[in-house]
This record gives C-alpha cells, structure tokens and sequence, in this order.
C-alpha cells in the first residue's frame, strides 16, 4: 500500500528510514544582580551577593552553581551557595538545584558566598577575586529529574540555556 493512512489524527506511515528533528517550546532564564557594595574583602570576612533567576520562557527546572577564581594567585575553587534547604539540593556533582519546577514569569532568588579564597594561607597582599555564578535551565515537559542519583539531570546537554554572571572583588 503506498501513501499513508490517517485514523484519528495518528499516521500510519510505510516501513522505511525516516530523519526527524524533535523542536520544543522556548526555555529562557534571565539573571538580575545588583553589583555588591563593596569592592574589597577582608581575610576573615564573607561578602554575600543576591542574585534574582527568571524564567522567561517555558516551564523548568534550574541548577546552579558557584565559583571562585584568583588568577593572580592561580586560585580556582568552588564558591558557596545560601540556600533554602526546602526547595535547593546540593548534589555531589558541584551543582544546587531547584527541586520545584520555574513557571514562566515566576522568579527565584540565589544568594552566594564569597570569602577570601586563601583562607588560612593569606600573605596580606591584595588581589582581584572573580565570583562566577552559573545557571542553567532545562524544559520541565517531558522531563523529570532524579535527585537520588549522583546527576540528577543524568546526560541532558545544555546548549543555550548557560546565563553567567561574575563580580569581582578584591582582598585587602
């Protein structure tokens, strides 16, 4: 039989190798701060800094993470995130997710931690320090994470969806 045939909108199509692009709807997050107040950081001290995630497109689920670069002092560590234990969970693979799925137009807010990146081994020299924060975003239709396993967004491949935010500060 050639052609296809049509049963209530569903389409019998004829053996064969078929390509299809699978296209989903808009997935948007916008990120808003304020740059901190300050702009040194004592050896002891914990500067915080608020960011506000909003979703601007379809419906997901967020991750983010922190981290913390002193490139004159070739220090790379992650940072800290504050979060509210009931809708966050810190995961082993570095990343806070947000357990609740983002409807569009809502917003989230996270707040981070940057404290001096030599700690203990500070010489009292100064120097710039670069907190990066990174979010991601992932359509919730069709998807459903697993925040029992190690990755609980398993393989999924973020393309376009990776918002960055840096705030430099420096030690005294």
């Amino acid at each position: 039989m050639a052609g296809a045939i049509c049963v209530a909108g569903i389409a019998a199509v004829p053996m064969g190798k078929y390509d299809a692009k699978v296209c989903m709807d808009t997935v948007d997050i916008r990120l808003e701060s304020q740059p901190m107040n300050r702009t040194n950081i004592l050896d002891d001290e914990q500067l915080t800094h608020t960011t506000n995630i909003e979703n601007a497109g379809q419906d997901c689920y967020i991750r983010a993470k922190t981290d913390v670069f002193a490139q004159s002092k070739n220090i790379e560590k992650p940072g800290e995130l504050i979060l509210n234990t009931t809708d966050w969970i810190l995961n082993e693979d570095g990343w806070a997710y947000y357990k609740p799925i983002l409807h569009d137009g809502e917003t989230i807010q996270v707040t981070e931690s940057v404290k001096n990146p030599q700690g203990d081994q500070w010489d009292g020299t100064g120097f710039p320090v670069d907190s990066v924060l990174t979010v991601q975003a992932v359509q919730a239709a069709s998807f459903t994470p697993d925040y029992t396993l190690s990755h609980p967004w398993g393989e999924v491949q973020i393309f376009e969806t990776q918002h960055f935010r840096t705030e430099r500060t420096n030690t005294v």
